[in-house]
């Protein structure tokens, strides 16, 4: 059980001692990479800054486009609702036209029955007179 407790001893200590050199080999490659990307002199905060700048740009431009696309599709449909509304007010117009032209009709045919209800009437009114006579005729007779 000694050479066993001993066998556990040495594992642990090999693994700390695997496990501290493999973190020291990852710091120093960590700082390496930093140092190898920051060779025009900028700091973190300025890299991060200048980041965020083409980020604000680039956003910048999207809203630009979205504007744009956004500014088009609102004159097309404006465009689209000009020509709709011409289209309707010409219908309009030769809805007006033609309810013109039938109330002319329709006067003009009323004015001819006008007439000849005003003949008939007077035709009736000369026979009314005629027979009113022979029977006042046949009554002094």
């Amino acid at each position: 059980m000694k050479k066993f407790g001993k066998f556990v001893c040495f594992t642990a200590v090999t693994t700390a001692i695997v496990g501290g050199i493999t973190y020291l080999m990852k710091k120093d490659k960590l700082k390496v990479e930093i140092e190898q990307e920051d060779e025009n002199g900028d700091t973190f905060e300025e890299d991060l800054k200048d980041l965020f700048d083409d980020f604000k740009e680039e956003a910048k431009e999207k809203a630009g486009e979205v504007k744009e696309a956004v500014k088009d599709k609102v004159n097309c449909a404006a465009d689209t609702a000009q020509d709709v509304a011409g289209g309707l007010k010409e219908k309009a117009c030769d809805a007006k036209e033609d309810l013109q032209e039938n109330m002319e009709e329709m006067m003009d045919k009323a004015n001819a029955v006008k007439g000849q209800v005003k003949a008939a009437a007077r035709e009736i009114k000369e026979t009314v007179t005629e027979t009113a006579e022979d029977v006042s005729e046949e009554i002094r007779d």
